[in-house]
């Protein structure tokens, strides 16, 4: 079920359904019933093929008065190929389609429409989705459209057909006061570029931009506080109270920001200070680049991910930086000019004292074939390279794939990814993960048992206590059940089995162990065999596993393509940044997002 309406005791519930309660053909993607008892009312839904419903799913249903208006992926209603272009108007009560809203001949909209929200005011419906015009206008409406409830008539003072919408689909509407709130994928909004990021607020009748809403008068010189990340975050790392936000984005709160932005304060609003707007970030030739690592040491930021080049200097940061925490400023003993970085991506970064551990699927480190193999140790100051831990050549050093997780606890680094032998004087079995004297490098043979580990990629890990928490695509362990998810003892590399072996049903990517929980987030959504019950993050008891509903209500946030990334506490709350635009009672949020970490609510 993908949409519900109440109206009393009745209601109405669309999805991507064919029978209610055991009866084949009985609700087409649609359904009216006694909110007491279940029943259906088969006045509104007759049973049989052609006879009730839509020919795809419905995603969007809304009330008013005497009719339910409904919106979805479906072009027909009843039957009647191309009677109902993913919008209808319905008699409530006998669910008769009103042909004045939806004329035969010209009727709903082009571009295979999928609407996923509606909102009502006395006399108008607004419409948001993924489309590209209405009743045959192409860029009427696009994306988002204010029609007249009696008739359907699209408003031009709301959408004029010459700059019209938005640039992406739009998933969540609501009605406030006198404006619209609008939440999706988009960016621009009338053919302005970075206008709305994935959040806006619209005057109902003109549809004008909220210029109230998009900035505080009372924000200090040089900062943003408009919504969202442009496209997915990947890192985050906090030290005291200030929060970087790493990802592929090139702008964030409406600003260009080139894969980072550091946070003035705990509001969000994006640090100028730090992304200087005259200034380009990391980048990699002349795109934006990706940022999939950050560390904090002393007064600096460790930075890792694709990028080439740093502010408009080319090849002054491959793959690797230490930055200002305060100016942004790029380390120059750190990254020497023409010698400097990694040959391939870095993907995890940890740090202890000053030694910085790094890992990737690079093979070179400042130009030196064969010196770091996916895994590296170097000077946290200096940048200098451990040749101890990682003694020069091809197979002498590091794993035989990439590199996608490290955790350290006191002399040991935990190690995960995608490898399956450790290089070196002797080649050691290692199923992606592996404990390693963070010294010397040398495997601790009782943890990483030869010929046992993870029958799959290993892409997170968190240490908590006398437990290492696992997450990633795998789904064995030393050959039992370990779906996506496990602890291990830190010592043996034993399963807790107090924690229990159910898990997820699809990839987890990112872990952070607060207290007594674990904070899960991935592109799941169910836990130990539930369906549903884990939306893309969960919050799990730490010692046995369990799923805390409180957190995770069944369903919530619903919805594909969604994936969360990366998750951290961040002051009394908790941060997630990932692939995502969802919206609750509390606003609207593109791909990060601060919540509370008892219920999850956005702050």
């Amino acid at each position: 079920m993908l949409a519900l309406a109440v109206d009393g005791n009745t209601l109405y519930l669309g999805g991507n359904f064919t029978r209610w309660r055991g009866v084949n053909n009985s609700a087409i993607n649609l359904a009216r019933v006694n909110a007491t008892d279940g029943t259906q009312d088969t006045t509104f839904s007759p049973v049989g093929v052609g006879l009730n419903g839509t020919d795809g799913q419905v995603a969007a249903l809304a009330l008013s008065g005497s009719s339910l208006f409904v919106g979805g992926r479906f072009s027909g209603y009843r039957g009647v190929a191309n009677s109902a272009r993913g919008i209808a108007k319905l008699d409530k009560l006998t669910g008769a389609l009103d042909t004045t809203f939806s004329p035969p001949a010209n009727n709903g909209f082009i571009g295979f429409p999928q609407v996923y929200a509606l909102a009502t005011t006395q006399d108008s419906i607004y419409v948001g989705g993924l489309f590209l015009g209405y009743r045959g206008v192409m860029g009427a409406g696009r994306n988002l459209a204010k029609l007249s409830l009696a008739d359907g008539a699209l408003d031009t003072t709301f959408s004029p057909p010459s700059v019209s919408g938005f640039d992406r689909e739009v998933r969540a509407l609501k009605v406030v006061g006198s404006t619209l709130l609008v939440g999706g994928a988009f960016t621009d909004y009338r053919g302005a570029p970075r206008s709305a990021p994935g959040l806006a607020a619209l005057e109902l009748t003109t549809g004008a931009l909220s210029a109230s809403f998009r900035a505080s008068p009372t924000d200090a010189p040089g900062v943003s506080r408009e919504p969202g990340a442009q496209a997915a975050v990947h890192a985050l790392v906090v030290d005291g109270s200030r929060l970087w936000v790493g990802g592929s984005f090139a702008h964030y709160g409406g600003k260009q920001v080139d894969g980072l932005a550091r946070f003035r304060d705990d509001t969000g609003r994006v640090d100028l200070t730090f992304s200087p707007p005259s200034a380009e970030g990391l980048r990699d030739g002349a795109s934006s680049a990706q940022v999939t690592a950050l560390a904090a040491h002393g007064g600096s930021l460790l930075v890792g991910g694709s990028f080439t080049s740093y502010r408009g200097v080319a090849n002054s940061a491959r793959r690797l930086a230490r930055l200002n925490q305060t100016t942004g400023a790029l380390d120059t003993a750190f990254s020497p000019p023409g010698a400097n970085g990694f040959d391939s991506d870095v993907y995890a970064l940890a740090v202890s004292g000053d030694a910085l551990f790094v890992g990737g699927d690079f093979s070179a480190y400042r130009g030196v074939a064969g010196s770091a193999n996916a895994l590296a140790r170097l000077d946290a100051v200096s940048g200098a390279i451990d040749t101890t831990f990682s003694p020069p050549g091809a197979t002498a050093n590091g794993f035989d794939s990439s590199v996608y997780a490290l955790a350290v606890n006191g002399g040991a680094l935990f190690v995960g990814g995608d490898f399956t032998t450790r290089y070196g004087a002797a080649m050691v079995p290692a199923a992606r993960l592996a404990k390693l004297d963070a010294v010397t490098g040398a495997v601790d043979a009782t943890f990483t048992m030869a010929g046992s580990g993870a029958d799959d990629t290993v892409r997170a890990l968190a240490v908590s206590g006398s437990g290492l928490f696992v997450g990633g695509d795998f789904t064995t362990y030393r050959g039992a059940p370990a779906p996506r998810l496990m602890k291990l003892d830190l010592s043996t590399g034993a399963r807790v089995a107090a924690f229990g072996v159910g898990g997820f049903d699809q990839t987890v990517y990112g872990l952070a162990a607060v207290g007594d929980a674990v904070f899960v987030a991935g592109h799941f959504t169910a836990y130990r065999g539930v369906p549903a019950s884990a939306s893309f993050v969960a919050r799990l008891d730490g010692a046995s596993g369990a799923l805390d509903t409180t957190f995770t209500p069944s369903g919530a946030p619903s919805g594909a393509p969604f994936s969360m990334y990366v998750v951290a506490p961040y002051l009394d709350a908790l941060f997630v940044g990932g692939r995502f635009s969802f919206c609750d009672s509390n606003g609207c949020v593109q791909n990060s997002t601060r919540v509370n970490q008892q219920t999850r609510a956005i702050q």
